[in-house]
């Protein structure tokens, strides 16, 4: 069915530019109708490099990895804050298979120096830093003798598994790289639309993440993306390591591999996860440096006429260079609909009816094929703002890359920019909303006046006059605005916490709903007793074992009154390294799966795909999912599991420990509505062998009436 929806809209599309040719050119404005007709050929050429890329996508599963492999991991780092770069340095520690991690520092930081030191983990770093990050990790190749190696950029965070899915790939001789999706963590980016809430997930690379390098894999065409990827050292050798000649050294290493005849496997797994340009400002520091290299790419080591390359990777490499081009497309598209209110000059001949139900059954195929492909997961309208706010980048990065300009490497800001974002970025936006609305109030005067128009041409031409005055305004308000003001992402779990102010003896219990290291959310069950700024102990409990730290009380949100609880904000005035590891490797191995299983899941089935059409369907995620559960509740010696279903009083664990079905603990669960405490009894205990983790089946029972209480609220709201 795919394959037959593929060849149907390929058909049709043809039909339709052939079509356009022969019977609507407008003879009294041939260069305006060779122009538009120019820009719909573009479109079909993209059509089908998509199809293309879409016709059969391969999702490999890895094979067992053997013991015996020599592995480096390269974190490459510039100006990258140390507390970022410290959480990858931790999760490359937490790589199950052996391996030797290596921070490659191009900004020679005595402080990303020690931090080495006290992980131990290698130091790299050089006299002349030509070349930026290729160079670095050229450099370091020199330094080290790994037969593989991983790379991951300093905000790319490795899980435990990383190494044990890819590596089974090499045992295939001729296999030069594996490459894994990347994954954002900061949901509340620039780029992203998700609800943690909910299901369902949209971001902006997710579609070339998950579709069409699965697409290429068909082809030993899927690429290396410069992070979270394994890269043979003697394919990388045997084309001079890392190239240089360009800004976006990932793509342009792939095709030299390629063309020398090592394959390439793309593993469709969130293994590693990152952080997203946060606004508009570094987005395009991002987007301009990997257009300008990806074109530059295309001028200099043009992939349709590399030898070495099979037909298949020809034209699935100048598929993702192309799509680099689409400015040119968008402008034309763009300025048609108000040129031909303003001016009455029409690109067609005439409107008339069969050419009309051919283009709007055309345009509505294509749409409905790329719902079907991407399972129902692509969105049209969000893919068409990004293509608003890139046009005219993309049409200067071209020019730039014709002409080897602008070869300058910048590294993409984690934290956002600190000032405010300038109105001047959506300039060419405001210009077209202008020239949009100017368009529509003139035909309106046309109307208005009883001026002799061609009603039904300039109507279509006002439709998509509106339409793109809606898109430029939804894209000016969408990148002038900020989502997230913090400098690093507070990642939503809860977490028992103990606490006692200055004045008293007792630790009291309260639950942090998010946090990150830097501060969390503390739900407290009574009023702390210290006024806000005063600093507060408390004993966090971590999955890998509790620490004492103080918290600072910053601000004081609306307390719940059903359920007696208190909401206050907090930073940590004075975290230590130790407490701030225990919080990294807390997200680190628990979080981050959790944030990834629950946030994206890939849509393959056909209900699925149908329920991509109904964005209104997406399920809410219930508030109890993943509340700790412990068998243990004295301070310190917190047992945790995590709630993973609950039906009545039947629910399913999560747990490190092992136990035997028929045994009783007292149990205690902690959550944002208060503490819960009663009896559970074990039915079943099923081991998880990915994880190594135990999966608890149980029946809770023993609750004191208050606890009742809170947990049948609990439920009800979830």
């Amino acid at each position: 069915m795919r394959k037959l929806l593929i060849l149907v809209t390929g058909a049709l599309a043809l039909y339709y530019i052939v079509y356009r040719a022969l019977y609507t050119f407008n003879p009294d404005q041939l260069a305006f109708s060779v122009v538009f007709y120019l820009a719909e050929v573009h479109g079909l050429i993209s059509l089908y490099l998509f199809l293309f890329d879409m016709w059969s996508p391969v999702r490999p599963e890895p094979p067992e990895v053997p013991d015996g492999f020599k592995v480096d991991v390269f974190i490459p780092t510039y100006n990258e804050d140390v507390n970022v770069l410290r959480r990858t340095a931790l999760g490359a520690l937490n790589m199950r298979y052996p391996h030797k991690t290596y921070i490659l520092d191009d900004g020679d930081r005595e402080e990303v120096e020690a931090m080495a030191k006290e992980l131990g983990i290698g130091y790299i770093t050089r006299a002349e830093h030509n070349h930026a990050k290729a160079g670095n990790i050229n450099h370091a190749l020199t330094c080290t003798e790994g037969d593989l190696i991983a790379i991951f950029d300093a905000d790319h965070i490795p899980q435990p598994n990383f190494l044990e899915r890819t590596l089974g790939f090499f045992t295939d001789d001729k296999m030069g790289f594996v490459q894994t999706p990347q994954f954002y963590y900061n949901l509340g980016c620039f780029e992203s639309s998700a609800d943690e809430n909910k299901d369902g997930h949209w971001e902006q690379q997710s579609m070339f993440f998950h579709y069409l390098q699965p697409g290429k894999q068909r082809w030993n065409a899927s690429f290396f993306c410069g992070t979270c990827a394994v890269i043979r050292r003697e394919a990388l050798e045997g084309v001079g390591g890392i190239a240089t000649e360009t800004i976006t050294e990932d793509i342009h290493t792939s095709v030299l591999m390629h063309a020398k005849g090592w394959k390439s496997t793309y593993l469709d797994e969130h293994l590693a996860t990152g952080m997203a340009p946060p606004d508009v400002v570094t987005y395009f520091v991002q987007r301009q440096r990997w257009a300008l290299g990806n074109l530059r790419v295309m001028f200099i080591c043009n992939p349709l006429f590399k030898k070495g390359l099979s037909f298949p990777q020809r034209i699935s490499y100048f598929s993702a260079m192309f799509g680099w081009t689409i400015g040119f497309q968008k402008i034309v598209y763009y300025l048609t609909p108000p040129l031909m209110l303003l001016t009455q000059m029409m690109p067609i001949d005439r409107f008339f009816t069969f050419f009309a139900v051919l283009y709007f059954g055309n345009l509505a195929l294509q749409l409905f094929t790329y719902k079907a492909l991407t399972g129902g997961q692509g969105k049209i309208f969000m893919d068409e703002r990004f293509n608003m706010l890139n046009f005219w980048f993309l049409i200067q990065a071209y020019f730039s890359a014709m002409f080897g300009l602008g070869n300058t490497f910048k590294v993409t800001s984690k934290s956002g920019s600190d000032d405010d974002i300038p109105i001047r970025v959506v300039t060419p936006q405001w210009i077209l909303a202008g020239i949009n609305l100017a368009a529509l109030v003139w035909w309106g005067l046309q109307l208005f006046y009883g001026v002799n128009v061609d009603l039904l041409s300039s109507s279509i031409a006002a439709f998509f006059s509106a339409y793109l005055l809606i898109l430029s305004v939804v894209t000016m308000r969408g990148s002038l605005s900020r989502v997230d003001v913090r400098s690093d992402y507070r990642f939503r779990q809860h977490l028992p916490v103990w606490y006692r102010s200055h004045d008293e003896a007792e630790w009291n219990m309260a639950c942090a709903v998010d946090f990150n290291t830097q501060g969390l959310g503390l739900v407290t069950f009574e009023p702390l007793a210290s006024d806000l700024g005063r600093d507060v102990s408390v004993r966090i409990m971590c999955e890998s074992g509790p620490f004492e730290t103080k918290v600072r009380p910053l601000y004081h949100a609306d307390s719940d009154s059903e359920n007696g609880t208190y909401y206050y904000g907090t930073m940590f005035p004075d975290l230590d390294n130790r407490g701030r590891d225990e919080l990294n490797n807390q997200i680190i191995r628990h979080a981050l799966p959790s944030l990834m299983s629950r946030i994206y899941r890939l849509h393959l089935g056909g209900m699925e795909m149908l329920r991509g059409f109904l964005p209104l369907t997406r399920r809410r995620y219930p508030t109890w999912l993943g509340l700790p559960l412990s068998t243990h509740d004295a301070p310190g010696e917190w047992r945790a599991s995590r709630l993973e279903s609950l039906s009545g009083r039947d629910a399913t664990l999560s747990s490190d420990l092992e136990a035997k079905p028929g045994e009783e603990h007292d149990f205690s669960m902690c959550s944002h509505v208060g503490v819960i405490e009663g009896r559970l009894r074990i039915l079943s205990v099923d081991p998880e062998a990915e994880s190594g983790k135990f999966t608890w089946k149980v029946f809770l029972e023993s609750m004191a009436p208050e606890h009742v209480k809170r947990f049948e609220y609990l439920v009800s709201n979830g």
